[in-house]
């Protein structure tokens, strides 16, 4: 099961680079250089992996050594709240407006 999620990940990651490229020459260029270019660790995401690794051990421990929990829902006001949040923040902070998606421009 975990290997169909990462092959499923990893699917839809290359493929939305064709979405967001401007051309399908730019996209592959983009996937070509994903492929190519040397890979150099930069130290500003020391902090990011540092998050990614506690948060992993976490889950594991909370996995094999806990054992299952029960899940308790978030009240309706805060996941409200948060979904609404979530939504403004896909609308007003993830949009480029310089550039059409590639699929726009057919």
């Amino acid at each position: 099961m975990p290997l169909a999620i990462l092959l499923t990940m990893t699917c839809v990651s290359l493929s939305a680079v064709f979405f967001r490229a401007p051309t399908l020459d730019v996209a592959g260029e983009v996937l070509a250089g994903m492929l190519t270019h040397p890979w150099e660790w930069d130290h500003q995401y020391d902090l990011h992996l540092t998050l990614v690794v506690a948060l992993w051990s976490l889950q594991l421990y909370q996995a094999f050594v806990t054992g299952p929990r029960r899940e308790v829902p978030l009240p309706a006001l805060p996941r409200a709240l948060f979904l609404a949040f979530l939504i403004l923040l896909v609308l007003y902070g993830a949009v480029d407006t310089r550039e059409q998606f590639i699929c726009f421009q057919f």
